[in-house]
């Protein structure tokens, strides 16, 4: 939910062009082709296009309102205009605006590899608890993530949110916009090394997430990967360690492990080892790398409260995730 008196107190500089039709919208949107009733149509110039060429179809498919760059008369259409400088920054601004009045506790999980399931079984394990808002599908960068926090509610305890980055310089744009009270790093491997050129860049970058963190924060990060486990000495916040319980490669004390993994046509099962104990595991998803997401997942939950034991249940639960490893029923069995 968008209110516009919101989106005008985090852009001071923003101004209305003609008539208040709407003060309130479901969410962003930048796609005309998708526009729905009550979105607010954003108005994004790009190398390839101009969206202001499609605020009228957005009108038409039924937004009732407008960011743009420019005066645009809507008032026939029914819908309120509002003029900004960049459309970027002012989604940007708006999206830092509502984190923090609204103040829900981010856990933000980034690396490369492992983001949304990562995310996805965080979000379901504290939703059986909290009001729990995730950013859909991959609204995870400098554009989609704020366009994700469009439907941020008050309501929200906890906004569990993946933060991608291509290019050098957009993980302090994310976290200035959900500064994280939590954050994982699951992984560094190649990936955008066209932007960034190397391993040891890309785990820069992504470090910047942890180095976010205030003094009475938490991080949790893996310890197999040396990158990721570098990324220790840039955070102000303890630091909670994960990984193969038994024959981790790294000499650190593993507060959550994972040993015995087993994949079979109902899913992946482990054994975690935390605080001197061990407790079998079971998730519904295929693939023996879903352990250490799911490690995440009890990290994050003890830290909010939650028992282990309530941890693995939720995951015992989880609902599938379009795209990934998914068997399905073939003929004659």
């Amino acid at each position: 939910m968008i209110r516009l008196r919101d989106f005008l107190s985090a852009n001071p500089t923003a101004r209305l062009h003609g008539p208040i039709t709407a003060e309130r919208f479901d969410r962003f949107c930048f796609d005309s082709r998708i526009a729905g009733p009550g979105e607010l149509f954003l108005a994004v110039r790009t190398a390839r296009a101009d969206g202001h060429d499609f605020v009228e179809a957005a009108c038409r498919a039924g937004a009732t309102g407008a960011v743009c760059q420019r005066p645009m008369d809507l008032a026939a259409m029914g819908a309120t205009c509002v003029v900004v400088d960049d459309t970027e920054a002012a989604i940007r601004r708006y999206a830092a605006h509502v984190v923090r009045s609204w103040s829900p506790t981010v856990v933000a999980v980034t690396g490369s590899a492992g983001k949304t399931t990562t995310k996805e079984m965080v979000a379901h394990v504290l939703a059986g608890e909290r009001r729990v808002f995730r950013n859909p599908a991959n609204y995870s960068g400098r554009f989609g993530l704020p366009v994700a926090l469009g439907e941020l509610e008050p309501r929200h305890e906890i906004a569990v949110l993946e933060m991608s980055v291509d290019h050098f310089g957009e993980m302090p744009l994310l976290c200035e916009m959900a500064p994280p009270q939590v954050a994982a790093v699951t992984v560094i491997a190649p990936a955008h090394l066209a932007a960034f050129g190397e391993l040891d860049a890309i785990a820069r970058e992504k470090g910047g997430l942890v180095e976010a963190l205030p003094a009475d924060g938490l991080a949790i990060l893996n310890a197999d990967d040396p990158r990721v486990a570098d990324m220790a000495g840039r955070s102000r916040a303890p630091v909670v360690w994960l990984g193969r319980a038994g024959e981790s490669g790294s000499d650190r004390a593993l507060s959550f492990g994972y040993r015995d993994v087993e994949i079979g046509l109902d899913g992946t099962r482990f054994t975690l080892v935390a605080a001197g104990a061990s407790l079998p595991v079971h998730l519904p998803w295929l693939g023996g790398h879903f352990a250490l997401c799911a490690l995440v997942a009890f990290a994050v939950g003890r830290r909010l409260g939650l028992r282990l034991e309530d941890v693995a249940e939720r995951l015992a639960n989880l609902p599938a995730v379009a795209g990934r490893l998914r068997p399905l029923a073939g003929r004659c069995g």
